[in-house]
């Protein structure tokens, strides 16, 4: 009775500790891929802020030497990004010295032939620096090589409310003198505006706004009559670049969306 009751014992113990053996063999077989699983996406974690998305971060943080180091080290492994480095470029090389130096904006200017990057280069320069001195003369600049659109012209007028004019950049006088003046205006729907180059109707008409169109105002000149319409003379900077004075009586407002 007595050998029978051991085995009895050791019967119900190993019972017992079945579930234990299923559960530790489980762990044996999954547990190395746990790891493997872990590891790779560490190493992808890892790889993924190892490049461009750790220039991101260093531009959105001021960090312009850390994200220069990393720029280089991603121009001599990463050619096929080249475009899209040079933006950074372009960026970092604004932040320390506005437009004395254009080193990574030349190039990529010469390895962007759709103009795509070389754009959005303006457009994020003039979104992240839009109290830098030099700011209204790098929207003048884009101006002259692009039509921008609604959101860009947005940004520009942001680049002229935030901008320190005191003292004024130079060139800033060329187009805006009173900052308090800027505002983002639109030409009447009847029909097109000509942009002359003095503040007056007797003044040469050195280009023409389409209808609808918009144009960033500054500088008010002398006030006329003009066909019974009372108004002033602005000087304006288009869409298309062109800079000169328009009669303010065929402008209006342009009301956010």
């Amino acid at each position: 009775m007595a050998h029978y009751s051991g085995n009895k014992n050791r019967n119900s113990i190993t019972k017992q500790s079945l579930p234990f053996h299923i559960i530790r063999k489980i762990f044996l077989y999954v547990s190395p891929v746990l790891f493997f699983i872990l590891t790779t996406w560490f190493v992808f974690s890892y790889l993924e802020k190892s490049g461009i998305t750790l220039i991101e971060e260093y531009i959105s943080e001021n960090k312009w030497d850390r994200a220069e180091k990393i720029l280089k080290d991603e121009m001599e492994n990463r050619r096929f990004a080249m475009p899209r480095l040079l933006l950074y470029g372009s960026i970092i090389e604004f932040a320390r010295s506005g437009l004395s130096d254009k080193h990574y904006t030349e190039m990529l200017q010469r390895m962007d032939p759709t103009g795509i990057f070389i754009e959005e280069s303006y457009l994020r320069r003039m979104e992240l620096f839009s109290s830098h001195p030099d700011a209204i003369l790098l929207a003048t600049e884009y101006l002259r090589l692009y039509k921008p659109g609604h959101n860009a012209m947005q940004i520009l007028q942001s680049v002229t409310e935030q901008s320190s004019f005191d003292p004024a950049p130079a060139g800033f006088n060329a187009f805006f003198s009173n900052p308090d003046a800027l505002a983002l205006l639109r030409t009447s729907q009847s029909g097109k505006v000509f942009i002359r180059n003095l503040d007056s109707q007797s003044g040469q008409i050195i280009g023409e706004i389409l209808p609808g169109k918009k144009v960033l105002s500054g500088a008010a000149g002398a006030t006329e009559t003009i066909g019974g319409k009372k108004g002033t003379w602005r000087r304006i900077l288009s869409e298309n670049g062109e800079t000169g004075w328009v009669f303010d009586a065929n402008l209006t407002p342009v009301r956010e969306d």
